[in-house]
């Protein structure tokens, strides 16, 4: 959720992270587990080139929608990262 331009949730990687998300944008796992890894790439404050502006602008980029966007923003902040690229366990199947 972001207000007024700020973001309610941050996405600040160290360089081993980045690097193990790399991994994943350039490796063989799905698509889907790809471009989650992609957007905690472009969304990470940390980054030599800076976070993108906001979800929108990571959407156009990656042709998601803004929602996954900030969501999957959501998910690295709370569950740590390595359940963000990860596809989330289905309750009440």
């Amino acid at each position: 959720m972001e207000v007024a331009g700020r973001k309610k949730y941050r996405v600040k990687l160290e360089s081993e992270e980045r690097a193990e998300l790399k991994s994943v944008v350039d490796g063989q796992g799905s698509k889907e587990r790809r471009r989650r890894a992609h957007i905690l790439l472009l969304a990470d404050e940390n980054s030599k080139d800076g976070a993108m502006a906001d979800a929108r602008s990571i959407a156009s980029v990656l042709d998601a929608a803004v929602g996954t966007v900030k969501r999957v923003r959501r998910r690295c902040v709370l569950d740590g990262l390595e359940a963000a690229p990860g596809r989330r366990t289905q309750t009440n199947r």
